[in-house]
């Protein structure tokens, strides 16, 4: 386990043999950065807008970006808390849309993030809102 790790780490922790003892002296010095990180992904989450970002894409290498990093920290993030997200932050230009989605979203046609993603990407192409 060490041979993948920093070669400053390698150095500090090559006595260590047990992979056990190895695992537990790492997670007591850096257990302490996930909590840390919480804070500042609770609010990147709450001011994650969808309007604030150029493209479709975007909104979603973002909204993915935070998911991911929340998970890590023991925190999920549900494809329902995604969709919702999305379609709270719409610009107000693109309330009609973002109300048809919802109705989508309700009737159960679109049940995943993916899913709400891939029909704003074709809608985007084929319409500019």
């Amino acid at each position: 386990m060490t041979r993948h790790m920093n070669e400053s780490f390698q150095l500090e922790y090559l006595n260590e043999e047990d992979p056990r003892r190895l695992w537990v002296s790492l997670e007591e010095r850096f257990g302490i950065a996930r909590d840390s990180l919480l804070p500042d992904l609770e609010v990147r989450w709450h001011n994650l807008c969808f309007c604030d970002l150029k493209s479709v894409l975007g909104c979603k290498l973002e909204a993915l970006r935070i998911k991911s990093l929340m998970d890590s920290c023991g925190k999920d993030i549900t494809d329902a808390m995604l969709i919702e997200r999305t379609l709270s932050t719409f610009p107000v230009s693109a309330l009609m849309v973002a109300m048809n989605y919802q109705i989508e979203v309700n009737t159960r046609r679109i049940t995943r993030f993916h899913m709400l993603i891939g029909a704003m990407s074709i809608a985007k192409k084929t319409t500019s809102w």
